[in-house]
């Protein structure tokens, strides 16, 4: 009780917040309006000795001809003298005080005069509620609205005769409907004059809650204490009456001096108009009611006059109100829409500027540990101890990257935008790319993740020989955060965990559709927490053996992503079972320009045993389009061994391609016998990332990594399809290891071919200019490209720059082959270094030729991209980068491949 009367009180004592009635408080007033008068209707005559008019027309009749009042005789009067005094006694000295006039014309034309413009009045209040964009505005017309209702429904009684007219201590006849409409609505109006002096002001200069609620209380007061004075005489009567007044006096001042305070504020000249027009007929209005309730003390006039009387000013009133506020433009509630989404903007604003300078300042030291971590594993003069520690710490380094990311991705999808103009914050592109890509770089991605290697993927192969048009990043970023989700709630359990890609569909005319399914077989998501599978920053699932973590974002990236896509997600999950996710998606569609085949003079033994793996290998060769009489499948124990024998002796003599596919444990079981079977087997070994080093690297082995991707299984078949089977064996364990995050982010057709020629390729001949004022960021950068042995000069702001530049031009130094160009930078950023850079080219001699400027930024995204294309670069390079990423960069660039945003990709790692 304590805690609450503290929490009243702090409420009491704040300022007036300028945001009228709320809309439930005012429904329970009117409600609460219509219970007590109907309760009062319920017992006129009982309790109150309250007539209505409505009775009176039933009691008594007039002549149409003479015009004489006729009593109504008979039964009722009988059965009045029985039962007690007769009722209409009461009735006749109604008529015989004159006040005949009261209920033929004041409660009659002169209500429904009334009632059409309280209707009117409504209509427009409810317009203005349903239209206008401003909350204030709303909440204002809102509180207007209630006043003209309750003002519709007092009067709608009185045009059907059932006003309650009570007769006072001195015979004379008020309304008791009146008072009760007062006591539920001049509270609400005095509410709202304070509401709408603070929205004027402000919130510094706005009263505090004690005064309204003070001014509200005294109007009650003077209300009730003014109904007694019709009950009651002699000196409580005049005591009542000198409550009331004071109490009225208070209220007009109150009112008075809000409204001589919300004129000296800046309005406008319209508004000030308005406000004084508001203050007059209020003024004036409840002025005139104890002068009218005088006059009829002093009988200047009669109780039907003072009827009429208080019925003009009421309707004055609050048609002025509602006509000023609802029906007219009051700018000052526009202004305050005005400032409030300013201010939402400005918001917004600084919101998304801290996420990018934040993601900026976390991505610049990341380059340092990712960079001088890679250069260390490179060197390698590291023990197996440093080494796993410092591939640990990579690893790390990518989990945190991928953390920043999210958040990235987070802040552009709550950019300003979403809400008022239906933007969403990101830019889709139409990307052309085959399943075989989009699959191969989503295990890759997800590869490191996958350390039990039970990650397995099926697909319709009808739909493998396709090019597929949507935004090819957004969509393997969608598959890679369900797929990481499932390794991650199904690799950490007692029973084995595994993870299925399925990718199915069909193709129309126009359209490909496409579902994309993700189905694992973790702990599945409790019933009660489905509901919030989706909502930011959510975890659904707190199984106590999962020692696993997130941040809740990458399920409301993913469904925010398929949406704008065009496409749905949905989910089915049980409890201790699994979860299946379902990305169905339409997009555009075209065949192949060159599709990959299994070479015709092959045949595949598959010697793995039966389940996920096998049908995953079977899955993959039908997509390349093996035949099914050339996929055996064949067992490497007893008797099946002469089966395998006899197949690639077969095989030797009719110049057919043999592969024996088997897992690693397989091989080791079996290496004794696989060594003496003549000729040698060709043996395509599928194994863990862990036993990759102990498996031999000879011309007839040929070893893919777990998850099996698509590539590398082709690859393996062609080249022990191709003649000259004595090449020596390439290792690619390193290049889908450490960093293959980063390596498939920047997997273009230039890296592929530069890939091929690192290391063969002279490249040293190359000068660089790099331009990076961080001494951490300059070192990863200089020790990266020690390697290629290219010239690299170091420019430490981009004023430097500008002049190491000037120099070439004028021929003090030599020119360079490429600029890196880092964007924020003390003295003169990136950006304005390379607008001046290509300025001072434009006025270079002809024969000058244009440096080639890759910009180097920790941002990301659609926003850098325009701003450095704009300022002049030629393509990006992300941080943080691999050490691998910017050398094969060099080499593209060497070999004239480099195309940077005229490829529409760039080197960046974008968020994944």
């Amino acid at each position: 009780m304590a805690v609450d009367a503290r929490s009243w009180r702090g409420f009491a004592r704040g300022k007036v917040n300028g945001m009228g009635v709320r809309l439930s408080a005012l429904l329970v007033l009117f409600l609460s309006f219509v219970v007590v008068t109907e309760w009062v209707r319920d017992r006129e005559g009982e309790r109150f000795s309250a007539f209505t008019p409505r009775l009176i027309r039933q009691q008594r009749a007039v002549d149409a001809r003479t015009g004489e009042r006729l009593m109504v005789s008979g039964d009722v009067n009988a059965n009045a003298s029985a039962t007690g005094p007769d009722p209409f006694e009461d009735l006749r000295t109604y008529v015989d005080h004159g006040v005949v006039r009261l209920e033929a014309e004041v409660c009659g034309s002169t209500s429904l005069m009334a009632l059409t413009v309280f209707a009117v009045c409504a209509s427009i209040g409810l317009n203005d509620i349903m239209w206008t964009p401003s909350r204030s505005r709303r909440s204002v017309s809102s509180t207007v609205l209630y006043i003209t209702i309750v003002a519709c429904y007092t009067h709608y009684l009185m045009v059907q005769g059932s006003d309650l007219l009570k007769q006072g201590v001195e015979g004379t006849y008020y309304s008791l409907l009146r008072y009760l409409e007062w006591m539920m609505t001049t509270p609400v109006l005095l509410i709202l004059v304070f509401q709408l002096h603070a929205l004027c002001v402000g919130d510094e200069r706005a009263p505090y809650r004690t005064d309204m609620w003070c001014a509200c209380i005294a109007d009650e007061i003077m209300l009730i204490t003014g109904w007694l004075t019709n009950e009651l005489s002699g000196k409580v009567h005049g005591v009542c009456l000198t409550i009331s007044m004071l109490c009225f006096t208070y209220v007009i001042s109150r009112c008075v001096g809000l409204f001589r305070e919300l004129l000296t504020s800046n309005l406008v000249a319209g508004d000030r108009m308005r406000f004084i027009i508001l203050a007059c007929a209020k003024t004036i209005c409840w002025t005139s009611f104890p002068i009218v309730y005088m006059a009829k003390e002093m009988e200047f006039i009669d109780t039907s006059a003072e009827h009429e009387w208080f019925l003009s000013c009421d309707v004055l009133t609050k048609a002025v109100y509602c006509l000023l506020l609802s029906a007219g433009s009051i700018r000052v509630l526009d202004v305050t829409r005005d400032e409030e989404l300013a201010d939402i903007e400005r918001l917004t604003k600084m919101q998304r500027e801290f996420f990018f300078n934040i993601t900026h300042e976390l991505r610049m030291p990341l380059n340092s540990v990712i960079g001088f971590n890679t250069l260390a594993v490179e060197s390698g003069e590291l023990t197996d101890v440093t080494n796993g520690f410092i591939k640990n710490s990579l690893t790390s380094a990518e989990a945190l990257l991928g953390l920043i990311n999210q958040v990235l991705d987070y802040a552009k999808f709550n950019r300003k935008g979403v809400e008022v103009s239906g933007g969403h914050g990101l830019e889709l592109s139409n990307d052309n790319f085959t399943l075989e890509e989009l699959i191969d770089q989503t295990l890759s991605i997800c590869q490191r993740a996958d350390y039990t290697g039970n990650l397995f993927v099926r697909i319709d192969p009808s739909l493998f020989p396709m090019t597929y048009i949507c935004d090819f990043f957004r969509l393997r970023q969608c598959l890679v955060n369900l797929v990481n989700n499932a390794l991650k709630f199904s690799n950490h359990l007692d029973r084995p965990g595994c993870v299925m890609i399925d990718v199915r569909g069909y193709l129309d005319e126009s359209e490909a559709h496409l579902t994309f399914s993700v189905e694992d077989n973790g702990v599945g998501i409790p019933e009660e927490r489905q509901s919030a599978v989706f909502v930011p920053f959510s975890q659904q699932s707190d199984y106590s053996a999962l020692r696993v973590q997130g941040t809740g974002l990458g399920l409301t990236i993913t469904k925010t992503i398929i949406e704008l896509m065009g496409g749905t997600i949905h989910f089915t999950s049980k409890e201790d079972v699994g979860t299946k996710f379902n990305i169905s998606l339409p997009m555009g569609y075209k065949s192949a320009d060159k599709m990959r085949i299994a070479p015709k003079n092959l045949m595949a033994l598959i010697g793995l045993r039966p389940g996920l793996q096998m049908r995953t290998l079977r899955n993959i060769l039908a997509c390349y389009q093996l035949n099914v009489r050339d996929m055996i499948e064949v067992g490497l124990v007893g008797q099946d061994r002469e089966q395998v024998e006899h197949y690639i002796m077969h095989g030797h003599t009719s110049n057919k391609h043999v592969v024996l596919c088997i897992e690693e444990e397989q091989y080791f079981q079996n290496e004794d016998w696989l060594k003496s079977i003549k000729p040698e087997p060709k043996i395509m070994i599928i194994s863990k990332s862990s036993r990759m080093k102990d498996l031999p690297h000879v011309a007839n082995v040929r070893s893919i990594m777990k998850p099996v991707a698509m590539m590398p299984t082709i690859e393996a078949l062609e080249y022990f399809s191709r003649e000259g089977e004595g090449e020596c064996f390439v290792d690619e364990t390193e290049s889908q290891g450490v960093g293959s995050i980063m390596k498939s982010e920047s997997d273009t057709a230039a890296s592929k071919s530069a890939t091929d020629l690192d290391g063969d390729v002279d490249i040293s001949s190359m000068r660089v200019l790099l331009v990076e004022d961080n001494r951490m960021n300059q070192q990863v950068a200089i020790q990266s490209m020690k390697k290629c042995r290219v010239t690299v000069d170091v420019a430490d702001n981009g004023l430097i720059a500008t002049q190491m530049i000037e120099d070439t031009i004028h021929g003090v130094i030599a020119p360079y082959d490429v600029i890196f160009m880092d964007v924020m930078m003390p003295v003169m950023d990136g950006n304005e270094a390379t607008r001046k850079i290509r300025q001072m080219e434009k006025e270079a001699p002809e024969t000058y030729k244009r440096n080639l400027i890759i910009a180097l930024s920790a941002n990301v995204g659609p926003e850098h991209t325009i701003a450095v294309t704009e300022a002049g670069c030629d393509g990006s390079l992300g941080k943080p980068f691999y050490p691998s990423t910017l050398r094969q960069l060099l080499y593209s660039i060497f070999m004239d491949e480099y195309e940077g945003f005229a490829a529409q990709e760039t080197f960046f790692a974008r968020p994944g």
